[in-house]
């Protein structure tokens, strides 16, 4: 309880954390922390600052859609389709946060091999701003 009162800032009398991780394709992670005493959940808007949704890259959003209603998963839309070819769609987790499942089609493999030659270059280029260079 100590140090879940002084490092999280949790209130109570006898505050406590669970912390669970979840393994991602790829190399990510994605930590999970519940917290006694909880706050309520409230909505967050999209167009607040800081996280509002996260996303996870899949293939066939349709049959991720069918699969995730079928086994009762509230899916805030069906998959759409943008004008550059990929396809997405929003879930709810059990708090209500949003999760995006997203197929970036021939963009993942553009993401993937010029990501990080993208990034250099933006660096340099036009947001050198805010770099600090």
């Amino acid at each position: 309880p100590p140090r879940v009162r002084s490092f999280f800032g949790v209130d109570g009398e006898s505050p406590r954390c669970k912390i669970g991780w979840l393994r991602v394709p790829g190399g990510a992670i994605l930590e999970i922390f519940e917290f006694q005493p909880q706050l309520p959940s409230v909505t967050i808007p999209w167009n607040r600052v800081g996280l509002t949704h996260f996303s996870f890259n899949v293939r066939n959003t349709q049959r991720w859609h069918d699969y995730l209603r079928g086994k009762g998963v509230a899916c805030v839309s069906a998959p759409e389709q943008s004008p550059r070819g990929h396809s997405f769609f929003f879930a709810k987790d059990l708090d209500g946060n949003l999760i995006e499942m997203i197929d970036l089609g021939y963009m993942h493999y553009v993401l993937q091999w010029g990501g990080a030659l993208g990034g250099w270059i933006f660096r340099r280029g036009m947001y050198r701003q805010y770099y600090g260079r």
